[in-house]
């Protein structure tokens, strides 16, 4: 039986109406690198043994164990390291609790927010110079602890408290199901640069959501991210071109 031949660009062409051109390798060698093998098939795939299986979900758990506890502690070494701040040694849950105290605080109160939160995220995208006191995280530090406001402090928010704000707790159902969909709309078929970028982005912005507002997330996605990868992907194209 022949090679697998690895020349052709097995990433980027479709072999369904071109399957002439697909050849099968020894013992189906580099069949996942195959589309449309790789979306059919990978969904599916399983362990061969019960063991292999275990030896995965055990490294699964490790690598996230150890993911929590840098999480834990990367503001105190981000604090205490870069930038020369005192801090107590130990685990910061800050990132972990800050929404829960944010959700209770909001919904007990009768400090009114004068606008939709969800309208705010929309004008945040398109308006880089969007009013202070807009954004619910903004809006939450300086009427709830304006003391840390005048320090220059942030406290995030919580996606709980914001769909309150908004009228109707069951408007987090709602919203974040939509998120959910434009989330699975990002897993691009077509494996590129930009769109390998985009979707890593996504993801690491996804912490946001839960400690923080839609506001903060959109606009930080648009305006920290999408735009700069527009530039350099518009004079990168210019560079190339000549």
């Amino acid at each position: 039986m022949i090679e697998f031949d690895y020349k052709l660009d097995y990433k980027n062409t479709l072999f369904r109406p071109n399957d002439n051109r697909y050849r099968i390798g020894r013992g189906e060698q580099g069949v996942l690198l195959v589309r449309p093998y790789t979306d059919v098939i990978c969904r599916h795939w399983r362990f061969k043994t019960l063991k292999e299986a275990r030896v995965s979900s055990q490294k699964i758990l490790l690598y996230t164990t150890l993911l929590i506890v840098f999480f834990l502690f990367f503001k105190q070494i981000l604090y205490t390291q870069l930038l020369a701040q005192e801090r107590a040694l130990g685990p910061d849950y800050s990132e972990l609790i800050n929404w829960v105290r944010n959700t209770i605080n909001t919904i007990n109160s009768k400090i009114k927010y004068e606008y939709n939160p969800y309208l705010v995220t929309i004008e945040g995208v398109f308006n880089p110079f969007i009013i202070f006191d807009k954004p619910l995280s903004n809006w939450y530090i300086k009427n709830f602890f304006y003391k840390n406001y005048l320090a220059g402090n942030k406290y995030g928010f919580s996606f709980i408290a914001e769909s309150y704000v908004a009228g109707s707790p069951y408007l987090l159902i709602i919203v974040y199901s939509f998120y959910g969909y434009l989330s699975k709309k990002i897993s691009f078929k077509k494996v590129s640069p930009v769109n390998s970028v985009v979707q890593i982005t996504v993801i690491l912005m996804m912490y946001k959501l839960f400690r923080s507002e839609s506001y903060n997330f959109f606009r930080s996605i648009v305006w920290s991210y999408f735009i700069p990868l527009i530039i350099i992907q518009f004079f990168f194209h210019i560079i190339i071109t000549f």
